[in-house]
């Protein structure tokens, strides 16, 4: 039996929150918040994972619960058993058979895998939730970890101006399980800012990486008992942790080589190659889920408090999310929590900006409701540190009012769902499309110019990582979900997308010509809008996932992207266009410009927008809103610089399209490859059918 130690322990500080090491003092101070606890201990391990000593908390002002253990270090293991009702029916789990991680713990000793003790009820109970469990869950939970006091704010901080960022969205795993890097890079989190991925985004002119969920994460029971796993990790259990599942097998066996730590060389090498890191975080839920959810952090600390719980029946909870739960933001110290993981996230670890999943869940009050201000965006709009931070919302939850596209204020941008669609209806040839791909184009001013809003408000996409690959957009009609086993009811059943004849891959070459050109011609679309564009990994060099367009659960081959394309595979490696697509941007200032476009005169006499048919005639009223025109032509002038000409044709038939009378230009990029590039144009060109071209011009006299 291991054998108890005798720590000495006095009263403690109620800030801040979490394990505190405290040098001078030569101990560590323990702050926890619990409203309707009734006692709260302290429990310490050893390295061998057994409990070596145990102490209550005091409760003082603020319903904060603290004590000063003398003799504690760094890296020494702990967390909570929280007493109290359990009374599911009013709202209350307490459970102190149940082993609680501190919700501010910065490190965790292992990686999370839920099992049955872990739940405050007998699974097997005919009452369910209902029911008590004492069986005690310490030897299956991971142990929150001490922190040295040697992660310092960071002096600087690389921060692109938003009307130049280009961002690249992707997942650690995905993005290196086929990569072949430094023999010492073994891990997820050090092969993803190995050079030869990072010099691959330089390369193409990404200025930013946008990183699925890396804080610390784990598994739903339902997944587990299929095989599948939790494998996106939109199911965050503590909003401090960088997860375990994507450290290195030696990490915190030193005080400078903590899980933080590794974190922030991973921030710190990526900015080194003027490339800012976006984190993709996760504060509307938790993974306790709903009422028959695991019992390991805020569900046992304080249920009634942190989520939102049904008006009536108290026992449940008010789903907003899809997920089982939501934290409530309109509770103090839980808005509090999520300022300070954002805070510590900026100033420590580095992060450059956040992109926010399910935003519209932060944003409701106590009665489900959404109004302008709230808490959350009135304490962020205030922040000092946060106000220099990339505030990226994906606009919507799962409620029937969750929809609030346009809505945020301020800095914020917003994933912009409406030009993935309308572009996605425009590509595949659509009727009465034309008006509305216009303006989304053009940064949505119909969206975003209220409130003295800029474009660079909407995050332009056509694929992300929730649902088809660019391949797979024009590729299959439908999903092929089967693998995820359920059935294939789960993913998005409209998917806007067409497969040219065959569903899935085929050796047809007509087909797999007509494909090719496509996801040319959307990268040309994303690249060349108003707004931020952003990049889905894999889709530079057409990577497929087989028609499954919700691989949240697979953690395999038919998720990681297969880089051997990137060298081998010529043809469908995009990279190169890309790359000409980033630079024609920052060339031309009206695609990065912070003002919509009017269509009126200008500078020189000219418009700041041309839209032209195929006989160099300017559009009217009838051919916008002709259903069937498929052909586009723009103009853009420009001052002290080459002019662009874009014509889109997306008809099935090749058409001969005038260019503008006086017109000279040169060919950039042709997405059919029928004609040779920098050819000299001056009275027409023929477009394929889907093809895209654009020409540089010295400018005309309109």
């Amino acid at each position: 039996m291991t054998k108890k130690l005798n720590y000495t322990t006095k009263k403690g500080s109620t800030h801040p929150l979490g394990s505190t090491f405290m040098e001078k003092e030569n101990g560590t101070n323990f702050a926890i918040f619990s409203v309707h606890a009734t006692k709260v201990e302290l429990c310490i391990f050893d390295d061998t994972d057994k409990e070596v000593f145990r102490t209550e908390l005091e409760k003082s002002n603020g319903h904060i619960w603290n004590v000063f253990v003398n003799d504690i270090k760094p890296l020494t293991r702990y967390g909570y058993r929280v007493y109290g009702a359990y009374a599911p029916l009013h709202g209350h789990k307490f459970n102190h058979h149940k082993l609680l991680i501190d919700p501010y713990a910065k490190a965790l000793d292992r990686k999370f895998v839920i099992h049955h003790s872990m739940f405050a009820y007998n699974l097997d109970a005919e009452e369910k939730d209902l029911s008590f469990s004492t069986t005690d869950s310490a030897d299956y939970m991971p142990k929150c970890l001490v922190m040295p006091n040697n992660m310092k704010a960071s002096s600087s901080q690389l921060q692109i101006p938003l009307n130049e960022t280009i961002i690249y969205e992707t997942h650690v795993i995905n993005s290196t399980a086929f990569l072949e890097t430094d023999k010492d890079k073994t891990s997820p989190i050090e092969k993803i800012h190995d050079d030869k991925f990072l010099n691959h985004l330089v390369d193409m002119g990404m200025t930013s990486i946008e990183l699925m969920p890396m804080m610390e994460y784990c598994n739903e029971k339902l997944l587990t008992v299929k095989g599948l796993e939790n494998h996106w990790g939109y199911n965050t259990i503590n909003f401090f942790a960088p997860t375990m599942k994507y450290m290195p097998d030696n990490v915190n066996d030193t005080e400078t080589n903590t899980s933080a730590h590794i974190f922030k060389q991973m921030v710190d090498s990526i900015n080194k190659k003027g490339i800012e890191v976006i984190l993709d975080v996760v504060y509307n839920h938790t993974a306790e889920a709903d009422h028959l959810g695991p019992t390991i952090c805020y569900k046992g600390i304080d249920n009634a408090y942190y989520y939102h719980l049904n008006d009536h029946e108290p026992r449940y909870y008010k789903n907003f999310t899809g997920c089982g739960n939501a934290l409530n933001l309109n509770q103090p110290i839980v808005l509090k929590m999520v300022l300070d993981s954002l805070r510590y996230y900026k100033e420590v670890l580095n992060v450059s900006g956040f992109r926010f999943d399910l935003t519209s869940t932060l944003l409701r009050d106590n009665q489900g409701g959404i109004s302008y201000p709230n808490n959350f965006l009135s304490a962020v709009y205030q922040d000092p540190v946060l106000q220099s931070a990339k505030m990226i919302a994906e606009p919507w939850d799962v409620e029937h009012n969750g929809y609030q596209l346009s809505n945020m204020t301020g800095n914020w941008s917003e994933w912009n769902d409406q030009f993935r669609d309308v572009t996605r209806k425009f590509l595949r040839g659509d009727d009465y499309i034309l008006p509305h791909f216009a303006r989304i184009l053009t940064g949505s001013s119909h969206l975003f110019a209220k409130s003295a809003r800029t474009p660079q408000a909407s995050i332009n996409f056509i694929t992300i990582h929730d649902g088809f690959t660019l391949k797979d957009l024009v590729s299959y009609n439908h999903k092929h979900n089967l693998a995820n086993k359920e059935n294939n009811n789960d993913g998005a059943n409209d998917n806007l997308s067409y497969n040219y004849g065959v569903e899935g891959h085929t050796q047809d070459g007509r087909i797999n010509s007509i494909r090719i050109k496509q996801q040319k011609n959307a990268l040309c679309l994303v690249f060349l809008s108003m707004g931020v564009p952003m990049l889905r990994s894999g889709d530079e060099i057409s990577s497929s996932h087989n028609g499954n367009n919700n691989v949240y659960c697979q953690n395999n081959e038919l998720s990681w992207i297969k880089w051997d394309n990137l060298e081998n595979d010529t043809k469908n490696n995009f990279t190169p266009l890309i790359k000409k697509l980033i630079q024609l941007r920052k060339e031309v200032k009206t695609f990065t410009q912070e003002t919509f476009l009017t269509g009126d005169i200008t500078y020189h006499n000219k418009k700041d927008i041309y839209w032209f048919n195929e006989d160099a005639e300017e559009f009217d009223d009838a051919m916008w809103h002709n259903p069937n025109r498929k052909l586009i032509c723009i103009y853009y002038p420009q001052e002290n610089q080459d002019d662009v000409f874009v014509a889109i044709n997306l008809s099935q038939e090749t058409i001969e399209v005038k260019l503008p009378q006086g017109f000279k230009g040169k060919l950039i990029i042709d997405t059919s490859e029928k004609h040779k590039l920098n050819e000299i144009y001056k009275s027409s060109i023929e477009l394929e059918n889907k093809t895209i071209v654009i020409l540089k011009t010295k400018g005309l006299n309109m």
